[in-house]
């Protein structure tokens, strides 16, 4: 493929620029029109006619989507079926997010996440997002109590044995040995902090890049933070330890003041989440749904909750966070687009292959026009959705 006369991110901005991909990966870049490509053939041209190419969009955290929940049905048709949800809003990674459950659901999910390695690689879908059930009951919000535990030796066999099929693990660290989590940390299941009650200092000392959890969880919602100016909790944990966070832009979950003031603090470092559930990207009229044994209501807004008003996810897409981030919470355009690119990539270690337009790396790409809506979504060199 040939992508021509694309205005592309490339280091911090856009750049006119002509695209070669051969093999899913970019072969080479050159000044728009230039021309010279070493090789040609009869590759397919696309002609962006100036439009903005963005680097595809990772999402870490997602319940649903489509009209669909993840925990119903963890089957490789059913994480196909959110892929292909994904692409009409530029997301060209994700992890299916399966909130606090059973061990056999775990299970289940972990035997299909294998499946559809082996059918379809790993870089639109690298592994599970397991969120819970290794959680604090007191920060639980919405996730159904009766299966929050601490963590096993089975569990850490369990764990152990599917490594590659798991890509993070939402915890509070009450739940867990140290010597769990070391063994966690080292396999290389990215470990983050979340739905925690914890102290300050009851979890300062495991954040951070040489011990064991290296990010966290919807940063500001469930878990402790700052209170009266002599408590701090998990939240100033993570700025004080300068880990990698997700934080969602929905304009519900978090004021935009602090999604600004998280930015200036944890800088390149702090990444867009939407914690998306089974009304983003669903039909018109979706209204209702279930989710963790509760019944969920979309609210004004998006933001879905229960008749209680507790809070239960988004129905938040990565290019509508893109826009709330630079139009609404003062973030600059280059940042908020690593926030959803290149910065989630590095949380993950996958940044060697995806989040940035550079040579060598993944062909995944989407363009949006003015308003943020996608119009063209490329996915390991090829065109996987394109609007009407």
């Amino acid at each position: 493929m040939i992508i021509t006369n694309a205005s592309a991110f490339i280091d911090g901005r856009f750049t006119p620029s002509d695209l070669l991909i051969r093999d899913e990966r970019i072969f080479e870049i050159h000044p728009a029109s230039a021309q010279n490509f070493t090789y040609i053939f009869n590759d397919e041209r696309i002609n962006l006619h100036g439009a903005k190419l963005y680097p595809g969009f990772i999402d870490l955290q997602i319940n649903g989507c489509g009209g669909i929940i993840y925990n119903d049905d963890t089957s490789t048709e059913r994480i196909s079926y959110m892929r292909d949800i994904n692409f009409k809003s530029g997301t060209t990674t994700f992890l299916p997010t399966l909130v606090t459950t059973s061990d056999k659901n775990i299970a289940a999910a972990a035997d299909q996440m294998f499946e559809y390695h082996r059918g379809h690689g790993r870089y639109n879908v690298p592994g599970i997002h397991i969120e819970g059930p290794f959680i604090s009951e007191r920060k639980s919000g919405i996730h159904n109590k009766k299966y929050i535990r601490h963590f096993t030796d089975e569990n850490l066999e369990f764990f152990l044995a599917n490594q590659e099929q798991i890509a993070m693990l939402t915890l509070s660290v009450e739940q867990f040995t140290e010597e769990q989590l070391r063994i966690l940390a080292e396999c290389g299941i990215t470990l983050s902090i979340g739905h925690s009650s914890c102290t300050y200092d009851e979890c300062i000392g495991y954040l951070g890049n040489n011990n064991f959890i290296r990010n966290a969880t919807h940063l500001y919602n469930a878990m402790t933070v700052l209170s009266g100016g002599r408590n701090p909790g998990v939240a100033e944990a993570v700025f004080d330890s300068g880990i990698y966070a997700g934080i969602i832009a929905d304009l519900c979950h978090v004021h935009p003041a602090l999604i600004r003031s998280a930015r200036k603090i944890l800088g390149d470092h702090l990444y867009l989440v939407t914690d998306a559930l089974a009304s983003a990207g669903a039909p018109e009229g979706f209204c209702s749904f279930r989710f963790c044994d509760k019944q969920l209501y979309v609210r004004e807004n998006g933001f879905c909750a229960d008749e209680n008003g507790t809070l239960g996810g988004s129905s938040l897409t990565m290019n509508m966070g893109i826009k709330n981030l630079i139009q609404t919470c003062g973030i600059s355009e280059k940042d908020a687009i690593e926030m959803a690119t290149v910065i989630p990539a590095r949380a993950i270690n996958m940044d060697r292959d995806l989040g940035s337009i550079k040579t060598g790396k993944i062909a995944s790409f989407t363009v949006l026009d003015d308003n943020y809506d996608c119009m063209m979504t490329i996915s390991q060199g090829k065109v996987v959705f394109q609007k009407k």
